[in-house]
């Protein structure tokens, strides 16, 4: 087995894995989308996110929020994540987001860390939002690879108690990885919730918010 330091590297100050090269380039192409999407949120107390990654927008989301739940499953990533976030008001997960607890696999992706996905059965456990049980939640985040329908289906008493806003990331390429127009049944969900679609960040990026 490799030692730590044969998969990890300091990079501009940030635990990375070394392989990952997209993963990190789109974050410094699009380094304050935590920032652009607090913006739109008027309460900053409780913010869920993920895919956590390695901590990059958790970070500023730390920053923001009074406290922030992250979710990210694959280890490595995980282990830069706790490495870069230190903060006491963040509460780590190492877990997929579904709408039922499972067993998933993960198909990892060395050069882009950031499109790691759920593919069948296998060790990684997914949770649900709704099992944190919150009665206060501003902001729900979820970059998570096509998955996103699943997650909010998860969460959808979090959804109705707290009405966040949502930021789901969106890709026509991804669209049926996890069945037929996932997309449009995020957005027809969130619409039965009383959600109004306000704009797209960064060409993937939607935000909806509560009417």
């Amino acid at each position: 087995m490799k030692d730590l330091t044969d998969l990890i590297e300091i990079r501009q100050g940030w635990y990375w894995p070394k392989t990952d090269i997209r993963c990190w380039e789109y974050m410094q192409r699009a380094p304050d989308l935590p920032q652009r999407i607090s913006n739109l949120v008027s309460q900053k107390r409780v913010a869920v996110q993920a895919g956590g990654n390695c901590g990059f927008y958790t970070k500023q989301y730390a920053i923001l929020f009074d406290t922030v739940y992250t979710f990210e499953p694959d280890w490595l990533n995980f282990h830069c994540l706790v490495n870069n976030i230190p903060y006491d008001n963040v509460i780590k997960y190492q877990a997929c987001l579904g709408d039922q607890r499972s067993l998933v696999n993960l198909k990892i992706d060395e050069q882009n860390r950031g499109k790691n996905h759920i593919a069948g059965a296998g060790i990684y456990p997914v949770a649900m939002i709704d099992d944190l049980g919150l009665d206060v939640c501003d902001l729900i985040h979820l970059d998570i690879e096509g998955f996103e329908y699943f997650a909010l289906r998860g969460a959808i008493k979090t959804i109705k108690t707290c009405k966040p806003i949502v930021v789901v990331e969106m890709w026509d390429q991804l669209d049926n990885r996890y069945g037929d127009n996932t997309n449009q049944k995020t957005i027809d969900f969130l619409t039965e919730l009383g959600y109004n679609y306000h704009e797209t960040l960064d060409g993937s990026d939607k935000v909806f918010i509560p009417v």
